[in-house]
């Protein structure tokens, strides 16, 4: 992911192909919603939520929709994508 300006905004290149990425956090709240789309002026919403456990543990919440205009074939690559991002945060924090 490459940022391109001061405030959260960021390209990645994915499976999907390169894509424009906004990111609204809230470190206060464990809030971040992530914005993504082909353009700035198309993306849509996934959420994240950081929730404090017990003792030093933190469970990592993901909220994605498929949304009428995502075709089927195009979902099932990003879910395949999203299992592959888990497990590089696991082994990241673990």
């Amino acid at each position: 992911m490459e940022r391109y300006s001061s405030d959260y905004k960021y390209k990645a290149l994915t499976p999907i192909g390169e894509v424009f990425i906004r990111l609204d956090v809230d470190k206060k709240a464990g809030l971040i919603d992530i914005y993504a789309g082909p353009t700035e002026d198309n993306m849509t919403p996934a959420y994240m939520r950081i929730i404090s456990l017990q003792d030093t543990a933190t469970a990592v919440m993901f909220t994605f929709f498929q949304y009428d205009s995502t075709p089927d074939a195009i979902w099932e690559i990003f879910c395949e994508w999203i299992k592959i991002e888990v497990d590089n945060i696991r082994r990241h924090f673990s």
